[in-house]
């Protein structure tokens, strides 16, 4: 029986559907309801680069109310920026297409707005019924048992709802009903699966200087990582006797000159700070002919700090001179504000990322799902404060060992993912 929405009306406004879906959920949990979606312009980077968005307006429901799978109507909701007067008894599978025709006749008829924006908005009504009708015929007791269990795993290791059907639908592709009956077999494809889509980026050394740049938010370890990677190249090591020189663009942290240059002076390497504008290009010219790697730490910037991303751009422009940039995040960092993190930083034109603080968390597939979502390779991991200990080469075998609920058969992904 349908009932009347008279809560307050909220708005997200994501990429997809399914990210609109991820937003609410981190929000107010299961307890809400779709009411319409509509395509916007994002306001996009400085004011520029618009791109299409979708936005959704929900309601928070009382607790206790959510059933996956209830009927539900819109009595007189109006919806901003539609053009419509309100949206009536829609979202049950009893509405026929000959009963959506009938409605649009009918509308169309009586509506005195133009006929394309009407229609406009008949395509959103018919794609919201449309998603109801495929949730409403969904049944849990449809799948096979070895779906539901990885299905479960998923979601308790935090996978993306995306990430999680994708693997779901891949299963159910390649596994025949009786393959799915040995779920030892199952478990263990699905881990290969994972495996094959994380990416490792390749950290050789392909120019002199090579030059290493670390951007990323405030608080997630750059000058200690900065700190650990220069230790890998220290010219006391015996494995990698490389000169290497430290490049301070971070004047803005209180204290930050003082910690990198501490880590300089433990390190026995030189260290130069880049003040202003066209800096950086002329300390690479006065510290690069005597240098084998430069490392870049840099000013933290929230991912909505358009000014400091961009005043930090600008100081790292080079002529002639491709830098190796890390985008740094760390492992605690929730889904939504991840995605946002990577898509605002793709203004430095980093291709891999280092994982911090990856010893604080108990789930990586958040991460995992992120990364595979955007197409980026993982470079180093970092597993606590000690310099220069606790970072090591990023690897699938690390990562998958890390997963909570699987059985891993660890002689299995050595010998299938070992470079």
């Amino acid at each position: 029986m349908a009932t009347d929405i008279k809560q307050e009306i909220h708005y997200v406004v994501a990429e997809t559907y399914d990210l609109c879906q991820e937003k609410i959920q981190t929000l107010c949990g299961k307890n809400y309801r779709i009411l319409q979606k509509r395509f916007v312009k994002t306001k996009g980077f400085l004011g520029l680069f618009k791109k299409d968005a979708l936005e959704v307006a929900y309601i928070v429901l009382p607790e206790n109310t959510y059933s996956k799978y209830h009927n539900f109507s819109l009595q007189g909701v109006p919806y901003p920026g539609s053009g419509q007067q309100s949206i009536n008894q829609m979202g049950t599978n009893s509405t026929t297409s000959t009963d959506f025709q009938r409605e649009k006749e009918k509308i169309l008829s009586e509506n005195k707005l133009p006929n394309p924006q009407i229609t406009e908005v008949l395509k959103e009504i018919k794609a919201l019924r449309e998603d109801v009708s495929t949730m409403q015929n969904y049944s849990p007791e449809d799948e096979h048992e070895s779906v539901i269990k990885v299905r479960k795993l998923l979601e308790d290791n935090e996978f993306s709802p995306a990430y999680t059907r994708k693997i779901i639908d891949r299963l159910k592709k390649e596994f025949t009903i009786d393959d799915l009956e040995d779920f030892s077999q199952v478990e263990m494809k699905v881990v290969d699966w994972i495996g094959e889509s994380i990416k490792i980026a390749d950290i050789t050394l392909r120019s002199r200087p090579q030059i290493i740049i670390l951007v990323g938010p405030t608080g997630v370890g750059k000058t200690t990582t900065v700190a650990k990677i220069a230790a890998q190249y220290n010219p006391n090591a015996s494995e990698h006797p490389l000169r290497v020189c430290l490049f301070n663009a971070d004047n803005y942290r209180i204290g930050a000159k003082n910690q990198i240059e501490t880590y300089a002076s433990l390190l026995s390497i030189p260290i130069a700070t880049i003040d202003k504008d066209g800096d950086f290009v002329k300390k690479i010219n006065s510290y690069g002919t005597d240098t084998d790697v430069i490392i870049v730490d840099t000013l933290g910037c929230g991912q909505k700090d358009y000014e400091k991303i961009g005043i930090l751009r600008r100081r790292l422009e080079t002529k002639g001179v491709i830098p190796e940039v890390y985008l740094t995040l760390t492992a605690m960092t929730k889904l939504s504000d991840m995605r946002d993190i990577l898509q605002q930083f793709e203004v430095f034109a980093y291709n891999s990322v280092i994982v911090t603080k990856l010893d604080e968390t108990g789930c990586i597939g958040n991460l995992i799902s992120v990364l595979d979502e955007k197409n980026k390779s993982i470079a180093y991991l970092t597993t606590g404060q000690s310099v220069p200990n606790d970072i090591e080469v990023a690897s699938v075998v690390k990562l998958l060992m890390m997963l909570n609920g699987f059985k891993i058969d660890r002689n299995h992904i050595e010998e299938k993912f070992s470079n």
